[in-house]
């Protein structure tokens, strides 16, 4: 009895650990594909990430909005930036304490054409994510302090 308990317990944790693996990678890729410059890059994150957890929904949002650049027309830069929003505000509205949600928000309202008009929570998600920042797990930690390096709005020394 106590070695079968003992042998559920350790696939219970070795499943966990599995699983928290591969977030942490599939996470680094994303946000690899989201600072680099490759189209191919977007596209392998996005087509990896499933459609039933909160944080992937995001993530492709966030991918689609950055796809926008390397679209060859203005028409379907337009489609693919508005449809990645409509997800990832979809997914801040119902995961509104998500800090890696308003993070992905942050980066993108950074670094689009200010004609978008998508800048109007920057000043609430710096708030947030530098409130919320410590708490994050530590492979989220890793990449806000990589991507606050390089940018120039968002200050972690505070």
């Amino acid at each position: 009895m106590y070695l079968s308990g003992l042998r559920i317990f350790t696939c219970f944790v070795m499943s966990f650990f599995i699983v928290e693996g591969f977030s942490a990678i599939q996470r680094e890729k994303v946000y690899q594909a989201l600072s680099g410059d490759s189209a191919e890059l977007l596209t392998e994150a996005f087509d990896n990430l499933s459609d039933n957890q909160p944080v992937h929904l995001a993530y492709k949002g966030a991918l689609l909005m950055r796809k926008a650049a390397f679209a060859s027309t203005p028409q379907q830069r337009l489609e693919y930036f508005n449809k990645g929003r409509e997800i990832l505000e979809k997914e801040i509205t119902k995961y509104p304490d998500n800090v890696e949600l308003r993070f992905l928000r942050l980066m993108i309202q950074e670094n689009s054409p200010r004609m978008l008009g998508y800048n109007t929570n920057i000043s609430n998600d710096i708030v947030f994510i530098e409130m919320h920042y410590k708490t994050a797990e530590r492979d989220l930690r890793k990449e806000i302090e990589r991507y606050a390096k390089k940018s120039k709005i968002l200050n972690l020394s505070n």
